[in-house]
């Protein structure tokens, strides 16, 4: 409808007010972790790979810099690039795995309208990955042809996806619970 129109997406906490953003044009390249780069005067503090910020515009008390324990780094050009919350990082026997990393791969595989990507705790590795996945087209399947899209989409993660990376848990959901401030319900899923 509008093809000559510019998107800004922009990243920021509401402690910190607005940190980076990205403006996205007709032709721009669809980088789910590229937050863009910080608006004059905030400046980016990565340690240990995590985001701290240090800026003006921050509430009131908050000690600066600040972090939300959301993790990146700082690529090539500037930008900042987002690897998901230290909260939501899996410790599957040593191996780290990014639960935002894993839901972005499942969500690029065909007939797959969303979905998300928990932890959930395993007594012999500590933690485990949890898929809840929402396929697109199933409203007039009958249930073999239900069950047949299930399959297919299991078998593409157990072909496509890094042996520790393959979710122990797979569920699949006609949508994603949301809280009341329009956020994943993580603990519905659960």
């Amino acid at each position: 409808a509008f093809p000559n129109a510019e998107l800004i997406l922009y990243y920021g906490a509401s402690e910190l007010n607005y940190i980076t953003y990205r403006i996205l044009r007709k032709n721009s390249e669809l980088e789910l972790e590229n937050l863009g780069k910080p608006f004059r005067g905030i400046e980016i503090i990565i340690r240990d790979d995590v985001i701290y910020v240090d800026t003006p515009y921050h509430v009131s008390g908050v000690e600066i810099p600040f972090t939300c324990e959301d993790t990146g780094y700082i690529n090539e050009n500037d930008d900042l690039i987002f690897l998901g919350r230290k909260t939501q990082w899996i410790n599957k026997g040593g191996y780290k795995v990014s639960c935002l990393k894993l839901e972005n791969k499942i969500k690029a595989l065909p007939d797959v309208a969303n979905a998300v990507v928990l932890s959930c705790e395993d007594k012999l590795r500590g933690q485990e990955a949890a898929a809840f996945i929402v396929l697109s087209n199933t409203d007039n399947l009958t249930r073999e042809e239900f069950e047949e899209k299930k399959h297919n989409c299991r078998q593409l993660i157990r072909q496509n996806f890094d042996t520790k990376e393959i979710p122990k848990i797979i569920k699949f959901i006609s949508e994603i619970p949301l809280n009341d401030r329009g956020k994943t319900d993580k603990e519905a899923l659960l």
